[in-house]
């Protein structure tokens, strides 16, 4: 069995500012077999650059492929959507590789559980969930997870697969279920995929979830907001780094202040001019902090720059103002 090449994207319009992908459609459905092209054009020229048409049965990959190799745009999966598990009982982990070393191929699934319909008996869907998530670790390629009233379940199946087997990519398509689930899925390295749902007037279970604590990824610039009660919460990275560095930003810029009226003199020095005119502390003071924040991703915006700035140099004006400068 062969790993395949994750990185799979070539850059199709490297003229464009930013790059929209369509994660998951289906082509390959009949209602639009007679206006492919169309549909294609009309993507490219909405300023979709590439699409990936999702599996839901192994045995019409060939004419997800088909389509796959027909359109630069198009990439595509393989696997068994779980409520045609039972027509496709004995797909094996093997098979799923050996189809997944296609090029054009870029994901696994889409698989998972789906207690609202039962069109599979579930210990069926269940064992099809677990090959596809072997392929998946196998591959390297994102498992496309569908999950919809079996949250518990889901969770568990996950949790063991990871802690047993080890981890794997994988993220959770349309996601419709509640937070625990979200929690246990982004805790494992999952994607969640909050899509048009979120507009659904029954949405209200998706919009209860919190915001998700991911650590190491505290960054100014996500700009992800999820609901509560009503409420629009900024999700927990960017406060609680806004919070902190312009603490710590404050701290340092009131040491600095306080540094520089202490020690004033009426000499002729650098020092002593930058104070007759009441500037601002020096950037190359501020400068060091800035490059640390920066190198290790703290801040990846302006407005994060600019918040620690002013921050740092309240004190200072504070200082002036007062007169004790």
């Amino acid at each position: 069995m062969h790993r395949v090449q994750v990185t799979r994207f070539p850059e199709l319009y490297p003229d464009r500012p930013m790059t929209l992908i369509d994660s998951h459609c289906h082509l390959d459905f009949p209602d639009f077999a007679a206006e492919l092209d169309q549909i294609v054009d009309r993507a490219h020229a909405a300023g979709v650059a590439r699409m990936v048409t999702i599996s839901t049965r192994v045995k019409r990959f060939d004419a997800i492929r088909a389509i796959a190799e027909r359109y630069d745009e198009v990439y595509c999966s393989i696997g068994t959507h779980c409520l045609h598990a039972a027509e496709e009982p004995d797909t094996s982990i093997d098979e799923l590789c050996r189809l997944a070393e296609h090029p054009k191929c870029v994901a696994i699934g889409e698989a998972g559980l789906d207690f609202h319909y039962d069109y599979s008996p579930r210990d069926v869907m269940e064992t099809g969930f677990r090959r596809h998530i072997a392929a998946a670790r196998i591959t390297g390629l994102p498992l496309v997870i569908h999950a919809r009233e079996a949250d518990t379940e889901v969770a568990r199946i996950l949790t063991e697969e990871t802690e047993q087997h080890g981890p794997f990519p994988m993220i959770l398509h349309c996601f419709t279920s509640g937070p625990d689930l979200a929690r246990t899925a982004v805790a494992l390295g999952a994607y969640v995929s909050f899509s048009g749902i979120l507009t659904f007037k029954t949405a209200d279970e998706i919009f209860a979830s919190p915001p998700v604590w991911v650590p190491g990824s505290l960054q100014f610039g996500n700009y992800v907001v999820l609901f509560k009660d009503g409420d629009a919460v900024t999700v927990w990275n960017s406060l609680v780094t806004a919070g902190v560095s312009t603490l710590l930003a404050t701290l340092v810029g009131s040491l600095c202040a306080y540094s520089l009226a202490r020690f004033r003199t009426g000499g002729n020095g650098l020092a002593s001019w930058i104070l007759s005119q009441r500037m601002m502390p020096p950037i190359v003071v501020v400068f060091p902090i800035f490059l640390l924040y920066v190198w290790f991703g703290w801040i990846d915006s302006y407005g994060g720059l600019i918040l620690l700035y002013a921050a740092f140099n309240l004190p200072y004006v504070i200082w002036v103002m007062r007169g004790y400068i």
